[in-house]
């Protein structure tokens, strides 16, 4: 897994934690393994959304801005990697009705 390095986060405050206590591999494996299994999967997804959506404003656009001519623009791809999952997520959530039963139709 890509692990970055904690010495150029521009808040000191999220080096530190991430440091100590690295849950967004956890939440995202058991995320992933919920959504899978169709576990409360409108619920997950949603969950999911926000963390990936609060992701890209609080540690990847920072990064970006800390860091915009570094490794090749590497920090710009991760804001639209993570916004796409954060949109992938939506979609998914979207699918399901409130009980997770069946799917939705996309078209009408």
């Amino acid at each position: 897994m890509y692990k970055y390095s904690y010495d150029f986060f521009p808040q000191t405050w999220l080096a530190g934690w991430l440091r100590e206590f690295n849950a967004e591999k956890m939440l995202l494996s058991a995320s992933g393994v919920a959504i899978i299994l169709v576990i409360r999967i409108r619920r997950v997804a949603l969950l999911l959304r926000v963390m990936l959506f609060l992701w890209v404003t609080v540690l990847h656009i920072p990064l970006v801005v800390a860091r915009l001519y570094l490794d090749k623009g590497n920090e710009i791809t991760s804001v639209f990697e993570a916004l796409a999952f954060s949109g992938i997520a939506l979609a998914i959530a979207c699918m399901y009705d409130a009980d997770d039963k069946k799917i939705k139709p996309v078209l009408h």
